[in-house]
């Protein structure tokens, strides 16, 4: 009877025993594939790094896609996280986890097949991963991988085709000889589509040309993609078109942009004598116009109105065509204006022409400036300014305006001294 309870006793002890050594020697791969690729796994479990465990092996996903090999913490470590397990035996934790993980081409400058690697697992993991085919037109680089990779810089004009099964990324991307002309800028060649550079394009045969009239920006490339079209307001705004000829996107764009001259420059420089080439407006405003303004350190200043230089001011001179902002600081207009001709409505005298505003117009030799004026004979005169400077003193009886030909229509506007004026004329 003794001897039989020594001899459980012995077996007993020995199964704890056992059962102690086999929890303590439990071997698990433990690694973190943000700081170890070969984390994700290749099959091959026995060549990751391992650990001995005094609980089950675990395997797991993060929020950031990383793979995650360890011991298992806690009474319940997968809880929540459906991309998660644990297991029981050594190096369980070693396999390719999840199992739906996509194998992809990764590598770069391998244009064609006879560069191709083998696919091998995305390093992140993505729900619905794709991999990738990148090929930009310019340089004609080519990139494979997986979409779940840390992101890069894509052109706009470049090819980034998608595909969701392992290994797809097999695309060879067709080298085409069309050309578009490429730039961003709000100022200078990109503006006036001058002195472009033109690239390669990787969608179709169409270019573009696109304004942004917040940021008062400019752009030209390829289309971005085969079917790429212009928005309907930026269409009804005139800011954007596609042409299909290449390098078809060059030229001001929008057509209808503002021409001025745009400069600063003291006495004796081509700014100041308005012999400065104008150039495109940046902004796109209705009823835009050019000026020009001379400060009081005798410095000429021309540009836009949008510009919103003048803003506030009364002594910049304005007009509303083409390079018409041209008129010397001295008081000379050139001799060969830039682009256009300033001109007034022009009458002196009692009749009801000139009351109306029905009368030709002449153009002017100074300044921008319209005036219309009821003499003290009660006369109307209607004509431009007789020099840069001139105003009026008397705002009842005499206005300037600073539009062409803004001196027409019906002067003066106070009924009862239009009344008067007609009757003394009938």
């Amino acid at each position: 009877m003794e001897t039989t309870s020594k001899a459980k006793l012995i077996l007993f002890l020995g199964v704890l025993l056992f059962s102690s050594y086999s929890t303590v020697a439990l071997q698990c791969v433990s690694c973190d594939s943000s700081k170890d690729i070969t984390c994700v796994g290749n099959g091959l479990s026995l060549s990751l790094p391992n650990v001995t465990c005094s609980t089950e092996c675990m395997v797991s996903i993060n929020s950031f896609g990383d793979t995650i090999r360890g011991c298992s913490i806690g009474e319940n470590p997968c809880e929540g996280n459906a991309l998660c397990e644990t297991c029981s035996s050594d190096i369980c934790n070693g396999g390719i986890f999840p199992d739906d993980r996509l194998k992809c081409l990764q590598c770069d400058d391998c244009y064609n097949s006879t560069s191709f690697p083998l696919p091998t697992y995305c390093q992140n993991y993505l729900d619905n991963d794709q991999c990738f085919t990148y090929f930009d037109p310019t340089s004609l680089s080519t990139s494979r991988g997986c979409v779940s990779s840390p992101p890069f810089a894509l052109c706009g004009n470049c090819l980034y085709e998608k595909c969701s099964y392992d290994g797809c990324n097999t695309l060879q991307p067709e080298i085409s000889n069309f050309t578009c002309y490429d730039c961003i800028g709000s100022d200078g060649d990109c503006i006036d589509g001058q002195n472009l550079e033109s690239t390669r394009c990787a969608h179709g045969n169409t270019c573009l040309v696109r304004y942004d009239n917040t940021s008062r920006t400019v752009y030209r490339d390829c289309v971005a993609f085969e079917n790429e079209e212009c928005s309907d307001d930026d269409l009804a705004n005139g800011f954007c078109k596609t042409c299909s000829t290449e390098n078809c996107n060059g030229g001001i764009f929008p057509e209808d942009r503002l021409l001025c001259l745009q400069c600063q420059g003291k006495n004796g420089t081509d700014c100041y004598n308005g012999t400065s080439k104008s150039s495109a407006c940046s902004r796109i405003q209705k009823f835009d116009r050019c000026y020009s303004y001379i400060d009081h350190q005798d410095i000429m200043h021309r540009g836009c109105e949008s510009d919103d230089y003048c803003e506030g001011s009364e002594s910049c001179i304005y007009c509303s065509l083409d390079g018409c902002n041209n008129i010397s600081g001295n008081g000379e207009s050139p001799s060969e204006p830039n682009v256009g001709t300033f001109s007034c409505f022009s009458c002196a005298g009692n009749d009801v022409a000139c009351l109306l505003g029905s009368v030709p117009t002449q153009p002017c030799e100074h300044g921008n400036k319209c005036l219309m004026k009821v003499n003290a004979d009660k006369s109307i005169e209607r004509r431009c300014v007789s020099s840069l400077f001139e105003t009026c003193e008397n705002k009842t009886t005499c206005e300037t305006c600073d539009g062409n030909m803004c001196n027409g229509g019906v002067f003066p506007k106070d009924g009862a001294e239009l009344f008067y004026m007609i009757k003394i004329r009938v």
